[in-house]
């Protein structure tokens, strides 16, 4: 295949005169220039076939792109429209929160004075208490401090040997005689056959039940002697 170059600087070659070219080298160049030029051809007609495929494409990829950009459209606006609403849902469950969460804390809140509340009326209590405690505490302490102690007693003992004194005794201590204790019989019974009143009169009138309890016959006033 010629180029431009080989074209314009082609050279014939001249036979004896120089004034005709050869033959066979015009028609061997024209031969080439034909070649070249079909093949040149066969490109342009390939180039215009790939060129008619691209624009057949071009269409179909602009159809395509229409397509796409309605696609692109509609899912934008379905977009838009779950964000709108996801925002609206978003500050609907803010609001929800923040108002529950108010409420919480107003209610924690609540609790928290009651309890303070609690706290200072038990610490009121706790120091009332204590100031009766310290008052009864203080007051036995006050009973306490009234109490004679070991030297005020030694006083007044030395002061009444002083102005009592009595008669030393005999270091020697007579025992007293101890009275055997006897065990109480048990009550007779008495028959129903006899009257509640005759009973009482022996009762009364029998010496020998006087003065017996359950711990044995017990004497006072002028029946009773140490020396027995």
């Amino acid at each position: 295949m010629l180029t431009i170059d080989e074209i314009k600087d082609v050279k014939f070659r001249t036979n004896r005169g120089g004034s005709f070219y050869k033959a066979e080298d015009v028609d061997s160049f024209i031969d080439d220039v034909i070649e070249t030029f079909e093949q040149k051809n066969n490109e342009k007609a390939e180039l215009v076939h790939k060129m008619d495929i691209l624009a057949t494409r071009i269409e179909q990829y602009r159809s395509d792109e229409e397509t796409v950009r309605n696609a692109l459209l509609s899912a934008q606006k379905v977009a838009d429209s779950t964000l709108k609403e996801a925002n609206e849902q978003s500050e609907i469950a803010v609001k929800n929160a923040e108002k529950k969460a108010d409420e919480l804390i107003a209610q924690a809140q609540a609790e928290v004075k009651k309890e303070k509340d609690s706290l200072v009326a038990l610490q009121k209590l706790a120091n009332e208490m204590r100031t009766e405690l310290l008052m009864k505490v203080k007051s036995c302490i006050d009973i306490v401090d009234a109490l004679p102690t070991d030297n005020v007693v030694a006083e007044i003992q030395e002061k009444l040997s002083k102005e009592f004194p009595t008669p030393a005794v005999s270091e020697e201590v007579v025992e007293p005689k101890v009275e055997p204790v006897k065990v109480a019989e048990p009550p007779v019974e008495v028959e129903k056959e006899e009257p509640a009143e005759e009973v009482k009169e022996e009762k009364k009138t029998d010496p020998a039940l006087e003065g017996t309890t359950k711990f044995g016959v017990l004497k006072f006033g002028s029946n009773y002697d140490v020396e027995e």
